[in-house]
């Protein structure tokens, strides 16, 4: 029979545990790094994000690839598709972290430059005006936050959402999208 005394003292190892787990913040010590794979939700459609990702004494900054496709309907029949692709960069501020780090809250934004690709697989008729450019130059500023959980050592697994404000885009300046990130620690 297990018996409140039993309880506490299972509880008081557990929590002796956890806590003497502070070496496992070298994992996001300065100067280190770890690949990072983000599959997003944009709204209309999807997108990947592929990188590397680098730490710093306040947080993490961040450089890659990414692509969004969005699809809109033009009418009962078809759908416009438009894609953006290209290269970015942020800098992410950690604002709340246990103290070995397994769980962490980032908070920052970023830069990206691409292309704005209309219509990519020709899906649409050829009667059918677009009024628009096909490829046309893609650049602007994201704002960002993720939530992010040690599961294993070296294997993180977050939550993102971002805000991609672009400057150039023929269907609209401002997006979202969330996400689930993966990162492996070298």
């Amino acid at each position: 029979m297990i018996t409140v005394r039993h309880n506490i003292s299972l509880f008081l190892v557990i929590a002796c545990m956890v806590i003497s787990q502070h070496a496992s913040a070298q994992r996001t010590v300065a100067g280190r790094g770890a690949p990072m794979l983000s599959a997003v939700y944009t709204g209309s459609s999807y997108g990947v994000h592929a990188g590397w990702t680098g730490w710093t004494l306040w947080g993490n900054w961040n450089v890659g690839a990414f692509g969004r496709m969005y699809s809109n309907p033009v009418d009962e029949t078809y759908r416009l598709e438009h894609s953006h692709v290209g290269v970015e960069s942020e800098a992410m501020f950690r604002v709340l972290s246990t103290r070995s780090r397994m769980f962490s809250l980032y908070l920052g934004g970023g830069a990206f430059i691409g292309a704005e690709l209309v219509d990519p697989r020709g899906v649409l008729p050829d009667w059918m005006s677009l009024q628009t450019e096909r490829n046309r130059f893609l650049y602007g500023i994201h704002g960002a936050a993720e939530m992010d959980l040690y599961i294993l050592k070296r294997l993180s697994v977050g939550i993102r959402g971002t805000i991609p404000i672009s400057f150039s885009s023929s269907f609209g300046w401002l997006n979202w999208e969330t996400g689930l990130v993966l990162r492996f620690d070298i």
